[in-house]
């Protein structure tokens, strides 16, 4: 509990000066694009650890032992990460010791700006609902199905293929209609994928879920990355306190979330009966709740203002004509994606040319970013540098 509670700690204070400083960095123009590049690379690798770690504690039996070394592997490799951030360059605004101290006032601020915290509000009611059932869903899979750790990887490794699948067309979406549209229709189809794949969750109907993961990955991946922008951009000039109070309250909320699920599943019996021949357990009760509940907050969105945003109705008319966000190649795509190494070794390739891409954009031309001349670098961040 001391380590946790230190961890979260630390992890609180770099991710606010995270966000304002990188904030200060990328052009607003060119946000969703950028950060859909920097997503897709970090989802990649993300994929690629779940598989193989997945298969190594398959392979020790859920040894505790091997978790233990996998969670300190984990821990040095990230410290890694340090070494990047050293050569990133910032403006002085986020570097320089400012003369005075800030005044703990200015924490105020934010909580004077009414369209802000709308905003705030959605995320957190929408992380307080979905953790309701999502920290339980490993849970039901193990004791409820008797599914293997293995199973649940590739699982887990199909919602990262979702992500990486789709993160440009998200980045792209958000460029062309505004963050609050985009995150409407990526929170409506996360929550309508739950209800209709956990619905039907049972003993003898198991692997439909893999379409809901592979949905939900996608939709989480365009989530994330437009409540990341639409926060960044409905913050003022001085963005730091606007991202602390943004994520402590939507924090607070969401924390809320896994204690208020355990009382339900304490509270509701552990079988209800049947349907299509499958045992209804409380866990069936409890993730319907808690996506019915996502469902019904997303109309909290109506209250959230933000400029030149257009009506939802103009991205799903756009989402039916990308080929990246149809259904069946979706899913086409996946199947190769997981299965053939010959598609993961393409995904390697682009990923390692994606970063050397975005550390020269910062290495050679981050003064140029810093001075505001961002359409020096416009080509390199989309991808046309030659």
């Amino acid at each position: 509990m001391v380590l946790l509670t230190v961890a979260t700690l630390a992890n609180s204070l770099g991710s606010v000066s995270w966000s304002a400083a990188i904030a200060e960095v990328v052009p607003d123009r060119l946000a969703g694009r950028f950060y859909g590049r920097r997503n897709w690379v970090f989802g990649f690798w993300t994929l690629l650890v779940v598989l193989v770690v997945s298969w190594i504690v398959g392979r020790s039996g859920n040894s505790l032992t091997v978790f233990g070394w996998i969670f300190a592997a984990a821990g040095l490799a990230r410290m890694t990460g340090l070494f990047y951030l050293t050569r990133m360059k910032f403006p002085p605004s986020v570097t320089t010791r400012a003369a005075n101290p800030p005044d703990w006032s200015e924490l105020a601020t934010p909580l004077q700006d009414f369209n802000y915290l709308k905003l705030v509000a959605y995320i957190g009611v929408w992380g307080l609902l979905l953790n309701l059932g999502q920290p339980f869903y490993t849970v039901f899979l193990v004791q409820g199905l008797g599914r293997s750790m293995g199973e649940i990887g590739l699982l887990t490794a199909l919602g990262g293929v979702g992500g990486l699948m789709t993160l440009k067309a998200w980045g792209w979406l958000c460029d062309r209609f505004g963050s609050k549209p985009v995150l409407y229709v990526a929170s409506t189809l996360w929550a309508l994928t739950g209800i209709a794949s956990w619905t039907f969750a049972g003993e003898r109907l198991f692997w439909h879920l893999a379409v809901g993961y592979l949905v939900v990955g996608a939709t989480t991946a365009g989530f994330q990355l437009c409540q990341f922008q639409l926060m960044i951009k409905l913050s003022p000039a001085n963005k730091a306190p606007y991202v602390a109070v943004f994520l402590a309250l939507s924090s607070a909320l969401t924390a809320l979330g896994p204690l208020l699920g355990g009382m339900v599943l304490k509270v509701v019996p552990d079988v209800l009966g049947t349907f299509l021949g499958q045992t209804i357990r409380d866990y069936h009760v409890l993730i319907l709740g808690s996506m019915i509940g996502c469902l019904t907050s997303v109309r909290l969105l109506d209250w959230v203002r933000e400029e030149r945003a257009e009506a939802p109705g103009a991205v799903w008319d756009s989402m039916r004509r990308m080929p990246e966000l149809n259904p069946l190649l979706l899913l086409t795509g996946a199947a190769q994606t997981v299965l053939s190494p010959r598609a993961f070794l393409g995904l390697t390739r682009d990923s390692f040319r994606a970063v050397r891409r975005q550390v020269r954009v910062i290495g050679d031309v981050g003064g140029e970013i810093v001075e505001g001349t961002t359409e020096a670098i416009r080509s390199r961040i989309t991808g046309n540098d030659p």
